[in-house]
């Protein structure tokens, strides 16, 4: 598949969101800081991107509406996820755990229980991929497009109306633990519908109200309070339909060539870099390495851009055998 240069572009803005937020969160201790709130805000739109990303790309393959493309995306997709996924269920576990438990760790590797820290987006993805080449069919099909779109109306109104609802007349920002993992099809759906331009009739203006409103209204929402924000927040769901969108009609696909490069390049780090940059992160924060009166965001941008230094390097060093490359980073 010929690469789309603006969803290059949209994977190195997620992964750069997601790592500064997950150091933010680790390593600034005053959360009710300005800065700890607009990053956290912000950041929290990194996984969504992905998640739009990964829409685009796979329900646009027209190959999964035969036996034989299911086949070919279960044995090269799905498989090597999950392959790569089981190594670093167990790097983390030996890392993360006090206690080893071989029944712990198994129910971790069969994504029975949540794995650690990050990777919970491991076992999102992987459930996922089981099921796109289903909603690939449902969504093409003339016969069965309303049990979809009848689906998609129930995770609507049990994970973002849901939530929307309370935010707005039960003063609270809540989130729907036991059905959050549904509300992922409706970025996949939507990345879909954005890649193939359905949008295209929205001014530009009004796109960028879009990026931009739900993250003010969050911002003054939360006020000064420390509130745990997750991805079936409405206005989560807005913003990064806005900026999804705003990246889509803005990316100059004709620029430098070196540049384009590096971008390209990245983006196809960014998964290792998504796994990988907890390493590091998991280290500074055992080893107590930053003195005390150093800022908090002095420490989470330090730390920040050391996790991606590292990531990348790592990927460099695995990168002399591919096969090590391909089954730690998928890169």
């Amino acid at each position: 598949m010929k690469r789309v240069y603006y969803l290059d572009v949209t994977k190195v803005v997620g992964i750069i969101l997601v790592v500064f937020v997950a150091h933010a969160k680790t390593f600034m201790n005053d959360k009710l800081s300005i800065i700890y709130h607009l990053y956290d805000i912000v950041g929290t739109l990194g996984v969504p991107l992905f998640v739009l990303v990964s829409g685009a790309l796979i329900l646009n393959k027209t190959s999964l509406t035969n036996w034989k493309g299911v086949k070919f995306f279960y044995l090269h997709n799905l498989i090597t996820i999950w392959v790569t996924a089981e190594i670093w269920i167990v790097v983390f576990y030996l890392i993360t755990s006090n206690n080893y438990s071989i029944k712990e760790l198994s129910m971790n590797m069969l994504l029975i229980n949540k794995p650690a820290d990050h990777l919970w987006y491991i076992r999102m993805i992987v459930t996922y991929y089981f099921v796109l080449p289903a909603i690939s069919y449902l969504l093409r099909s003339k016969n069965t497009e309303y049990l979809l779109w009848m689906i998609s109306l129930l995770v609507l109104c049990f994970t973002f109306f849901f939530n929307g609802y309370h935010m707005l007349f039960n003063n609270g920002l809540v989130s729907s633990p036991k059905l959050s993992y549904f509300c992922y099809l409706i970025y996949f759906l939507l990345g879909y519908f954005i890649s193939n331009r359905y949008f295209k009739k929205i001014p530009l203006w009004a796109i960028v109200v879009l990026f931009i409103l739900p993250l003010l209204f969050l911002y003054f929402y939360l006020g000064q309070e420390n509130i745990f924000l997750w991805y079936d927040n409405p206005l989560i769901l807005l913003s990064s339909i806005g900026l999804f969108e705003l990246l889509r009609r803005t990316t100059i696909d004709n620029e430098d060539a070196k540049r384009k490069k590096f971008v390209i390049t990245l983006s196809k780090m960014s998964f290792g870099i998504y796994l990988s940059h907890f390493l590091i992160l998991e280290v500074i924060r055992k080893m107590n390495l930053f003195y005390k009166d150093w800022s908090d965001v002095s420490i989470f941008l330090i730390t920040g851009f050391a996790s991606f230094i590292f990531s990348i390097l790592l990927m460099k060093i695995c990168g002399v055998s591919k096969l090590l490359s391909r089954a730690l980073f998928r890169f």
